[in-house]
């Protein structure tokens, strides 16, 4: 009896080869996409927003900058007086006002530290950007690997279901057996339902970031992970001491301080004001030449001071922020150690496919029943998917390793 009811739930070897290796070959065709991973992202970073809008702010600011280091427009006063008796004064006069000659200069360098810090920080949060679109494009193919998978094992309980019901039919098995296989098809449906659903939010999480529903299309043709290369972590922490853009713009900040601290000190200095003046009194004209001087205000003190507190607060961040990424930095490399030598040992079982096919044939063969054949599977889709897992962490850990990828001379 046993022989006969596996003769008649034999499946079909080309039509019905249940196996985990169908998985493999449905994301292998896949990898062949219309776009790179580096091009879907270049295009993710290219789109957003946050990036367009810091350009335009920062050359809003440079340009303030540049307007405030300007002569004053000159300034031209006219009077007409009378007197108790009918006199008349008349006046007409211009003058030219200016700072300390050795502001300008001082306002110019301010301005030049300026731009080099907001360039800076134009880089540095390119690179959070870039890294934040990198990673929910390795979340956006982790997710649709899994759901590779759990379409496959879907597929296989609906062509498992349909033997069995037409087996039942035909009274070869029992309805407790049919009833098994119904469960498990419940279950892989569920499973691939909430992975489908989970793909779909992240992909509409993509094109909130690109501001563009053309970037969804372009990411779902990406199927593997990016190719990253692990790095000495003496070779990370010079990047990170000299490429890092944070890194680059407390420094510049520290510059800026300095430059601020230097126009404070200028600000002490006297202003000026030369001017031409001609008036007319008591049918006599006048004419001659006026000099004023302005006085500094009194807090240019305070501003020298503060200027001098900014520069000693990027000093100190400077050293928090190289020293928090170099940790950081040691921290992902060891975490990268451990799931690529997990990675290997999965890749070492599971990448020849053979798991499955084993089963069909212990099945097929009458060497293992229905129950143990559906455990031995979801087990082995289970290490499957657990080895999904730690290469979707492991490539997460290589990017947030390699973020200064583009932004480096490497």
């Amino acid at each position: 009896m046993n022989r006969k009811k596996n003769r008649i739930l034999k499946f079909d070897n080309m039509k019905h080869r249940i196996t985990l290796t169908a998985a493999a070959a449905v994301l292998a065709l896949t990898a062949s996409s219309q776009s790179s991973f580096d091009e879907v992202l270049t295009n993710a970073v290219a789109s957003n927003p946050d990036i367009v809008a810091l350009e335009l702010s920062s050359k809003s600011e440079i340009e303030l900058l540049k307007a405030e280091n300007v002569l004053e427009g000159p300034e031209i006063e006219a009077g007409h007086e009378w007197g108790h008796y009918g006199d008349r004064k008349m006046h007409v006069g211009i003058s030219q006002s200016f700072d300390w000659p050795g502001l300008y200069k001082a306002r110019r360098d301010h301005t030049r530290s300026t731009a080099s810090a907001l360039d800076a920080l134009k880089q540095s949060t390119l690179v959070d950007k870039t890294l934040e679109a990198k990673t929910m494009l390795i979340e956006i193919i982790a997710a649709k690997r899994k759901l590779v998978l759990l379409n496959e094992m879907q597929s296989t309980m609906e062509q498992l279901n349909k033997r069995y019901a037409e087996s039942y039919n035909h009274g070869e098995v029992s309805i407790l057996d049919v009833n098994k296989i119904e469960i498990e098809l419940l279950k892989a449906t569920r499973a691939a339902d909430e992975q489908r659903t989970l793909y779909d939010n992240l992909i509409s999480g993509l094109c909130s970031f690109a501001s563009t529903a053309a970037i969804g299309s372009e990411a779902r043709n990406l199927a593997e992970y990016p190719a990253e290369t692990l790095l000495s972590e003496t070779e990370y922490e010079e990047f990170i001491k000299n490429a890092d853009p944070t890194v680059i713009y407390r420094r510049s900040m520290s510059e800026v301080a300095e430059d601020n601290a230097r126009i404070a000190k200028l600000s002490a200095m006297p202003g000026f004001s030369v001017g031409y003046e001609l008036s007319r009194e008591e049918n006599q004209n006048f004419n001659g030449i006026t000099v004023a001087v302005k006085l500094p205000r009194w807090n240019n003190r305070h501003a020298s001071t503060a200027a001098r507190l900014a520069k000693l607060e990027n000093e100190t961040l400077l050293n928090t922020a190289v020293m928090r990424s170099v940790i950081e930095m040691r921290n992902d490399l060891e975490t990268a150690s451990d799931l690529d030598r997990q990675a290997k040992g999965y890749a070492r079982i599971l990448d020849n496919g053979r798991q499955a096919e084993l089963l069909k044939k212990a099945f097929d063969g009458g060497q293992i029943n229905l129950l143990n054949y559906l455990l031995e599977l979801n087990y082995f889709v289970e290490a499957r998917l657990d080895y999904e897992n730690v290469c979707y962490e492991l490539s997460l850990v290589k990017a947030r390793l390699n973020r200064l990828h583009p932004f480096t001379n490497r």
